[in-house]
Formats: C-alpha cells, sequence, structure tokens
C-alpha cells in the first residue's frame, strides 16, 4: 500500500518565450520584471528579506538579467536570456503558501507590458515530502 506523503512547501517554475526580433530592450525589461517580482509579495505573508538585480550586456556573460528575491519562506528568481527570447521564473517556499496564484500575477503583469511574451511551461510541484 502506497503511503501518502504530507509536505511543507511549494515550487512553481514558468518559461516565457518572446520573438527576438522585437528587439526588447535588455535594460528596461529586466527592471519591469523584477519590479514586479517585488510587487507580487505585496498581498501575501512572504517577507522580501533580500533582493539583488543583475543586468549583463553580453560582453561577459550572453546578455540578459538574474535576479532574486529572498523572501522569508525561501526564494522567487528569474533568468533571462534576452538575446535568444527566453525568461525563467520560479517561487520556491519553504510554507503554506499557494504560489499559483503568485506567479499568475507576474506572468500577467508582464505580459500587460510585453504582450507578445508566451508563456510556454508551467508546473507546480509539492516540496519537503515527509510521511
Amino acid at each position: 500500500m502506497k503511503k501518502t506523503l504530507k509536505h511543507h512547501g511549494n515550487h512553481i517554475f514558468s518559461d516565457l518565450v518572446w520573438d527576438v526580433k522585437e528587439n526588447i530592450n535588455n535594460v528596461l525589461f529586466s527592471y519591469a520584471v523584477f519590479d514586479i517580482m517585488k510587487k507580487s509579495l505585496k498581498n501575501t505573508t512572504m517577507k522580501n528579506v533580500h533582493e539583488k538585480l543583475v543586468v549583463f550586456d553580453g560582453s561577459v556573460s550572453p546578455p540578459g538579467f538574474t535576479s532574486v528575491i529572498l523572501i522569508d519562506e525561501s526564494h522567487i528568481t528569474s533568468h533571462c536570456y534576452s538575446d535568444r527570447g527566453l525568461l525563467a521564473i520560479d517561487i520556491f517556499t519553504c510554507g503554506e503558501t499557494e504560489v499559483e496564484p503568485i506567479m499568475n500575477y507576474i506572468v500577467y503583469e508582464i505580459k500587460k507590458i510585453y504582450p507578445t511574451l508566451e508563456c510556454m511551461y508551467q508546473k507546480t510541484h509539492k516540496r519537503f515530502h515527509y510521511k
């Protein structure tokens, strides 16, 4: 008989794409995404304990950006390869917070600014399984 495992955390990730011919401004895009990520915490009980955004101009690393918001329950991150039209976002919580509404807000708000972005994949996993 298979036992049902309990969990204490959730992890969601989304992959978004756009046509690189659109020539989205990497710097403006990075700050817009980062701002939306920070705003996504406003209607939650999670607290932002540290944040960092690094924009890459392509001289050393591929053009794009990486960002992280450390939250008291874990993290929200984004990673972008702007020359390839790829953006990955993930939210990991170490508690009971539901991550889907937060991710849906982030994707919705990004698409309001950049309507041609398309969410190609989104998946949620339960984390910290135990008996």
